[in-house]
């Protein structure tokens, strides 16, 4: 993968980025609160999944990384692993949203490979780079 990630490569990314900045800065308002951290999850996928992707989805992963991250964080603490293996609101939210974020990945990977023409962005290069090219391959 290191490839995918090389000085040349990193710098076609950056239109990406830029776009993904400026769409999520265009909506700030002086004198109202921003939550950065959502702001930069924002940015990181679309850059990450091209600039194609949708508003809501970008939504619905946000929400299921906040999900996942505190059950991540709850899963290091339990060095047994035992307590993940119950069905706890706090599991089944956990479960819920691993499930949901899998589906929205191979949904959005999916219509990438379907959409005319080649890509040169991150989410097709990372692909490539795992074997399962934007070919379908």
């Amino acid at each position: 993968m290191q490839p995918v990630f090389s000085r040349e490569r990193v710098g076609t990314y950056a239109a990406d980025m830029v776009y993904g900045i400026t769409a999520v800065t265009d909506a700030w308002q002086p004198g109202r609160v921003v939550d950065v951290s959502a702001a930069m999850q924002s940015v990181t996928a679309r850059t990450l999944f091209s600039t194609s992707i949708g508003d809501q989805d970008v939504s619905d992963i946000q929400h299921c990384l906040v999900v996942l991250f505190s059950g991540v964080y709850r899963r290091m603490t339990a060095p047994l692993g035992l307590w993940e293996k119950l069905p706890t609101p706090g599991n089944r939210r956990f479960r819920a949203a691993h499930d949901r974020l899998r589906g929205l990945i191979h949904r959005i990977v999916r219509a990438h490979r379907r959409a005319a023409g080649g890509h040169d962005d991150l989410l097709t290069a990372l692909a490539t780079a795992h074997g399962d090219g934007a070919d379908g391959s």
